[in-house]
């Protein structure tokens, strides 16, 4: 009808009366009167149509009044216009105030400091692409002198992601991780998380258990990247790949484990494949090359400033390209 004409091409239409019954979707006296259509429009689009009827015989409108209704239309229009952007503009500030809140229960839901005897020897951090993310790690005082060292990334971004990751943290943190070894950990989880995770979520993850009593690190791996290990006496890497798939896909998958020895001063970097994966501009990977060759350049240096010169170069490379993965990285000086 016209009023779906007037909206579909932002045309106004001027009716003069003798118009039949049923040319017209108006109800209004289409036979002793005529109306006329105004589009509300926005720059961008038509938000709705204005009609003004008349009664009478009338053949013409004068100028002033068809300029006074595109006038007023246009009035009309800005209003609506802005009242709307105004509701959205609340309702996002809405959203970003529960977001924050979001956040702030989720990096309540990570280590704040290291237990006091690892002060000088652990420094971890994540950066969430969004307000909040699903990126985790967490670090357990053990029997003796050993330590349980968790990281891991859900799949998936923002408030789903951040969910599953705070259920992985109930799950683990429920589990006794005194006296049990690093497979036998990941086991537990992959049972305990598959039953409550939906088909097409997973999360990938890496637990291991530092011995320095003993000299070892033992690593179980559920399909996350592999363990990085700076060798201070040989000045070279090894990582270290343990097979495993993410947990939440099979419940009755056997993971294994893997000892490795290690010795004082070698660098244990566990990370997110957000790290290596940042882009800049021109969509180019940071990759593992730049990754290794930072950290051999400052090896020597104490933990914390390894991390903040990890993530200065990281924000230095992406430049003003989003960030599009989370990012978690955790080093541990043996």
């Amino acid at each position: 009808g016209p009023i779906g004409r007037v909206a579909a091409t932002g045309t106004g239409i001027v009716s003069f009366p003798g118009v039949k019954k049923g040319e017209s979707d108006l109800p209004a006296n289409a036979e002793t009167g005529g109306y006329i259509l105004e589009p509300l429009k926005t720059p961008n689009k038509v938000i709705g149509v204005i009609k003004v009827g008349w009664s009478g015989w009338k053949n013409d409108l004068p100028e002033e009044d068809t300029r006074l209704l595109k006038t007023l239309a246009s009035t009309i229009a800005l209003v609506l216009e802005n009242a709307t952007l105004y509701k959205e503009h609340l309702e996002k500030e809405h959203m970003e105030e529960e977001l924050k809140i979001a956040w702030d229960i989720q990096h309540s839901c990570l280590p704040s400091s290291p237990p006091q005897r690892l002060t000088d020897n652990l420094a971890a951090t994540t950066l969430p692409a969004r307000i909040v993310g699903g990126d985790y790690y967490d670090f357990f005082d053990l029997d003796g002198s050993r330590t349980g060292i968790a990281i891991a990334d859900v799949a998936g971004k923002g408030i789903p992601a951040a969910l599953l990751m705070i259920m992985l943290r109930t799950v683990l943190r429920a589990l006794e991780l005194k006296t049990s070894e690093a497979a036998r950990v990941m086991n537990s989880l992959n049972v305990l998380l598959t039953g409550e995770m939906d088909p097409y979520r997973f999360i990938t993850m890496q637990y291991a258990i530092i011995d320095p009593e003993k000299g070892t690190v033992t690593l179980s791996n559920a399909g996350h990247e592999p363990l990085l290990i700076w060798r201070k006496n040989r000045s070279v890497f090894d990582e270290i790949h343990v097979i495993g798939i993410p947990l939440g896909i099979d419940n009755e998958f056997q993971f294994g484990e893997t000892e490795v020895p290690v010795e004082s001063g070698d660098l244990l970097v566990f990370y997110t494949d957000g790290v290596v994966e940042t882009q800049n501009l021109q969509k180019e990977f940071w990759g593992h090359e730049n990754f290794r060759k930072l950290i051999s350049e400052c090896a020597d240096l104490p933990v914390k400033d390894i991390l903040d010169r990890i993530v200065d170069e990281l924000k230095r490379f992406c430049g003003d390209e989003p960030q599009y993965d989370d990012i978690s990285l955790l080093i541990f000086k043996v």
